[in-house]
């Protein structure tokens, strides 16, 4: 029998734009950790930015970022990496917070997601959402969230949700199997299904020092 999980539903339309200090773009927080941190206090912190002019990325040290575009193109210089240009066919690039980063969108702009977690606390994976054939997911024992990219409806338990585009679900560790941090242990899985299977993200995020290290 499955363990029952707490869902959340965050709507898109409910998320604050916060213009960039430099002008350049602006974010919208869809969740962080602790609730209510700023960005000097956050232990992981997922938002959605909308690039509008190049320049340079704030530095977060001690940060592991995570970041995939899903409007329009733009391209990134990484340290001292080759100059990438990411769409939203792109995969999720990965990099430290430390590292100078600078961003040159493409005509129109661009919309990528972020992912940022503290590496001494957290760790955190994002991926694009891969749906098997009859339309389901996996969903682990870790605190999850799925984030639409188009609309589709999920269920899970008998419950039923309908996603806009950038609505997210957030998937709570099963009670039962959270530690003192949030976490939760691995092996809690059970299907999430998708009516038809649409384009989206999903991030994965667990406590250091409760991970499973492959």
């Amino acid at each position: 029998m499955s363990e029952r999980r707490r869902v959340l539903l965050l709507r898109a339309a409910d998320r604050q734009a916060l213009p960039w200090k430099n002008g350049g773009g602006v974010t919208r927080e869809l969740a962080a950790f602790p609730p209510g941190a700023d960005l000097a206090s956050f232990q992981w912190r997922i938002s959605l930015a909308d690039i509008h002019a190049a320049g340079p990325f704030s530095v977060f040290d001690g940060v592991e970022r995570h970041l995939v575009v899903i409007r329009g193109s733009v391209s990134l210089q990484v340290g001292a990496l080759p100059v990438r240009t990411l769409d939203n066919d792109s995969e999720v690039i990965r990099f430290g917070g430390e590292v100078p980063v600078s961003a040159t969108p493409a005509a129109g702009g661009a919309t990528d997601l972020n992912l940022m977690v503290k590496r001494a606390t957290w760790r955190g994976t994002l991926t694009r959402a891969q749906w098997e054939a009859d339309g389901t997911l996996v969903l682990p024992g870790a605190l999850c969230f799925l984030i639409a990219l188009q609309e589709f409806t999920v269920s899970l338990d008998g419950e039923e949700w309908r996603l806009g585009a950038l609505d997210a679900l957030r998937f709570e560790p099963p009670a039962g199997r959270r530690d003192a941090a949030g976490g939760a242990s691995p092996g809690s899985a059970m299907p999430l299904r998708a009516h038809p299977p649409g384009r989206a993200l999903w991030v994965e995020l667990d406590p250091a020092g409760g991970v499973r290290q492959s």
